[in-house]
């Protein structure tokens, strides 16, 4: 009957009180993290490759602002942070030199920094000659009241140069990276140059350790696929029907991977999540994929002032896609985080919009592993997860249950006392004074303890403790019967005089709880 009784009252609380309590723990988090990150410094996605456990709270502040001659017609992705190696729920950070060094081993000779670049220049000026480009410029400068030490770069660079306090980039902001590269005529050299570095790619960017990552691994083994397009496709419709787009997803357990517990458990993530689910499927798929992070500036940011476009950048434009390597042009980034609409828009050499859905319509793969890992992780505590709702629905449960259980104690103990017999009586009232520690071992019946007993408690009057030790006297060595009325008065004296040393929660204890009044 309890539960009949209970049950709806706590669907009900937890129906109500769900959001109101989600919204003020958020606000609560969002301040602490506030506090904290005042106190400790800055804490930006640009910081480093963790993939990160909790919320992310980015702020509207600003940090730079760029600045364009004209205004650009789609995102432009500012590079930051790129990512080498996933583990432990962190991408160590990537060296420049890294591939340039490995491509110079494969191609039996020295290759130098400036020989690197200079071949990657020659393979895009060719692109660019084919579609009639022009360069532009887009100028960064940082927020004096902000602590800068990051260095942004746009993608498709041809030059930049420094001032004073900005940086100034030349650039190839509408480059068509759908055009089809493999049509390119090439040099020979130019050509060489192109296999030895998509042979430094693949042996540098497609590592993962597949151990650490058992159900992901085994999502990829129940799913086989070899054409680049089929396994975007795969991985679109995978996070666009199986996840959901938050910055407060909430915990994850610390007890399992960042990117397993984003698809498996929680399918709540944003960006950080996204890049990296992503780039480790294609890697375990054999595709050369890197994690990276950095700023998005959107055309709709910039306005016209003073002759340029002005955009000024927030915090929470801070944002982390994935780069697929080409072998014909080198990296294109990939943006794979859902949108407003849940939809994520993927165009790269030999895929387009209209393609991409066409294979999505036609995937058919195996997602059960993601049904049948909902919530089952590894660790106590993520076996036993379950969602906010039941929380609070066993939350108030418990305490109305808990409630319930101890108003019948109570009124247990209360209808009890009513049929004490006189020295039952007398018992409880004398053991009223067993709260008091220096009295729990003396003899109240001694009148040599009278004094003891008022100095311990100076409310309780020593006429009182006389009468009291009189009663007690008559019910236990006398055939004298003592009034029930007497001893009710000597009760309410005794309460009153112990009511007036004890602390708020201690009243409560010895009354609800304990019973003793």
């Amino acid at each position: 009957m309890l539960c009949i009784l209970i049950l709806p009252v706590g669907l009900f609380t937890s129906n109500y009180l769900q959001k109101p309590l989600s919204d003020q723990a958020n606000r609560l988090e969002h301040f602490l993290h506030e506090t904290f990150q005042d106190q400790s410094g800055d804490d930006r996605i640009l910081s480093s490759g963790m993939v990160s456990l909790g919320n992310n709270y980015a702020s509207d502040e600003i940090v730079f602002t760029a600045q364009m001659e004209t205004k650009p017609e789609s995102n432009i992705y500012l590079k930051n942070f790129t990512g080498f190696l996933y583990e432990e729920n962190q991408w160590s950070q990537d060296d420049a030199t890294r591939q340039i060094d490995k491509v110079g081993d494969l191609y039996a000779s020295y290759l130098s920094p400036y020989q690197y670049r200079n071949y990657q220049a020659r393979i895009r000026n060719a692109l660019t000659d084919q579609l009639d480009m022009e360069s532009q410029t887009i100028t960064i400068l940082p927020e004096q009241k902000t602590e800068w030490d990051t260095t942004l770069t746009p993608y498709d660079l041809l030059t930049q140069w420094n001032h004073n306090q900005s940086t100034t980039y030349s650039f190839y902001p509408e480059l068509d990276h759908v055009q089809n590269l493999y049509s390119l005529d090439l040099e020979e050299e130019l050509e060489q140059f192109i296999q030895y570095d998509q042979s430094a790619a693949q042996r540098l960017y497609q590592s993962v350790d597949m151990d650490a990552l058992p159900r992901l691994a085994k999502l990829v083994e129940d799913n086989p696929k070899t054409d680049l397009n089929e396994i975007t496709a795969f991985i679109v419709k995978l996070l666009e029907n199986y996840t959901e787009y938050t910055r407060t997803p909430g915990y994850m357990s610390s007890q399992e991977d960042a990117v397993e517990s984003f698809l498996f458990s929680t399918r709540k993530g944003y960006c950080v999540h996204y890049a990296s689910a992503a780039a480790l499927l294609y890697r375990m798929y054999g595709i050369s994929s890197r994690y990276v992070t950095g700023y998005v500036i959107y055309p709709q940011d910039f306005t016209y002032k003073q002759g340029s476009f002005m955009a000024e950048v927030p915090e929470n434009h801070s944002h982390a896609w994935i780069e697929l390597y080409f072998a014909r042009y080198g990296w294109i980034p990939i943006d794979m985080t859902t949108d407003a609409h849940q939809e994520i828009h993927v165009e790269y050499p030999g895929l387009d919009e209209e393609e991409l859905q066409q294979l999505i319509a036609q995937d058919t793969s195996d997602f059960s592993s993601l049904q049948n890992n909902r919530n089952l992780n590894y660790g106590f505590s993520s076996v036993f997860r379950i969602s906010d709702r039941a929380v609070i629905l066993l939350f108030v449960g418990g305490i109305n249950i808990t409630v319930i259980l101890l108003l019948i104690h109570y009124f247990y103990k209360k209808r009890k006392k009513e049929s004490f017999s006189t020295k039952e009586y007398m018992d409880h009232i004398l053991h009223l004074f067993s709260i008091y520690p220096s009295l729990k071992d003396i003899d109240l019946l001694d009148e040599k303890n009278i004094d003891v007993i008022h100095h311990t408690v100076p409310a309780f009057p020593l006429d009182t403790i006389c009468l009291l030790q009189q009663k007690a006297q008559l019910v236990y060595y006398s055939p004298y019967i003592v009034e029930r009325k007497d001893l009710k008065r000597l009760e309410k004296c005794c309460q009153d005089a112990i009511l007036s040393k004890l602390p708020f929660w201690k009243r409560i204890f010895y009354h609800y709880i304990y019973c003793l009044y």
